[in-house]
Formats: C-alpha cells, sequence, structure tokens
C-alpha cells in the first residue's frame, strides 16, 4: 500500500499538528495497515486453502498399482494382491483372395478385432499358509456375476483397454503348495460399456 504525502493539504486533515507531525503520523498508519494486510489472508488466498485441504478421493487407473476390476456400476471390485501376467492379443481380420491361378493374392483388410486378454497368476494364503479359499471365492463370484467390468492397470490403459467381457476362468491346481491357487483369466475387450450380452 502506498501513501502520497502532500505536505500543502496538513492543515486540512490534521490541524492540531504541525507538517511533520502529520507527516510521521500518516507513515504510522501506513504501517499499521500494511502489517494487518500482512496478517490477514485475503479471501482469494483463503479460498485457495480451503480448496487445498479439502480432501477429494477420485478412484482413477492411475492410483491403481495392482490389476483391479470393477464392475460397470463402481459397486463391485476386486484387486489382486500379486498382478498377474498380462498378455494382449489382438488380430487383423483380412480376406484373402488368390488371382491369377493362385500365383497372387489380393488381400483386404476388414477391421482390426478387440484385444483378447489372458491373465496368469496365483493366489496365496501369506498368512495362515493355507488353502486361499476366500480369495479363489471371489474371484469367481466375480467372475460369476459380471459379465463386464472395467479392468484398470498400466500395461492395459496404455494400449486403450479399459471395459472387458469375461470369456474363460480356469484353475489349474499346483503340486507343493498347499496356501497357493493358480489361475487363469481370458477376457475380450470391448470398446463401449453399452454393449449388451444376451442371455442364453
Amino acid at each position: 500500500m502506498k501513501i502520497k504525502f502532500n505536505q500543502h493539504n496538513v492543515t486540512s486533515t490534521a490541524l492540531s499538528l504541525t507538517a511533520n507531525q502529520a507527516k510521521q503520523k500518516a507513515l504510522s498508519l501506513a504501517i499499521n495497515i500494511n502489517d494487518k494486510e500482512a496478517s490477514l489472508p485475503s479471501e482469494k488466498e483463503a479460498d485457495r486453502k480451503a480448496i487445498d485441504s479439502a480432501s477429494i478421493d477420485v478412484y482413477t487407473e492411475k492410483q491403481v498399482d495392482n490389476l483391479v476390476f470393477e464392475s460397470e456400476d463402481g459397486s463391485d471390485r476386486f484387486e489382486f494382491a500379486i498382478t498377474p501376467l498380462i498378455d494382449p492379443k489382438r488380430k487383423k481380420h483380412l480376406i484373402t483372395t488368390p488371382i491369377n491361378n493362385g500365383l497372387h493374392e489380393i488381400v483386404e483388410l476388414v477391421n482390426i478385432r478387440g484385444w483378447e486378454i489372458s491373465f496368469r497368476g496365483i493366489l496365496v494364503d501369506d498368512e495362515n499358509h493355507n488353502y486361499p479359499l476366500n480369495q479363489v471365492r471371489a474371484l469367481n463370484a466375480f467372475f460369476e456375476k459380471h459379465k463386464t467390468a472395467k479392468a484398470y492397470h498400466e500395461r492395459l490403459e496404455v494400449l486403450g483397454i479399459q471395459n472387458i467381457v469375461f470369456v474363460d476362468l480356469s484353475l489349474p491346481p499346483i503340486e507343493g503348495n498347499a496356501d497357493t491357487q493358480q489361475f487363469s483369466i481370458l477376457a475380450r475387450s470391448i470398446q463401449s460399456p453399452e454393449v449388451k450380452l444376451l442371455e442364453a
């Protein structure tokens, strides 16, 4: 804050003070005002601090370290304690027509098919070293209940994969590991969560 002091106007604002006294008074008032302004945060700064202190939990794939399956409505989720091997692959739909008695061929690209993703990993009971019954039940229940799901992981995100449809679940045994269950899940990517699957 800046205050311009005009010595010629002193008598009009402080009739009982000399010019020097009025000047000192004005300077002291300016210092007090500046001190108060410095000690009190502005409204904009107070609003900014209030926003900064507010805690908003937003669940995104970038916050996920392990693979997570989540239902479309967000009400159910399964997070793997140990991220499985993620093996995505896709194919091009081609039509090949032989010409010149089979010496040459014409290749037509129809489309590029969605991703086929294989998840292979293990479920382990690290605490009691018993068969991971609860984990197996939870994974199987999620597989049975949800035809489609959102899948969060960095390897899927980089390929643009978020929505998947479950195709197959396999639980092969592992010899000599009573606290471990191997699993394999086959899924396909879908472009939109609005895709409807008809009941058989």
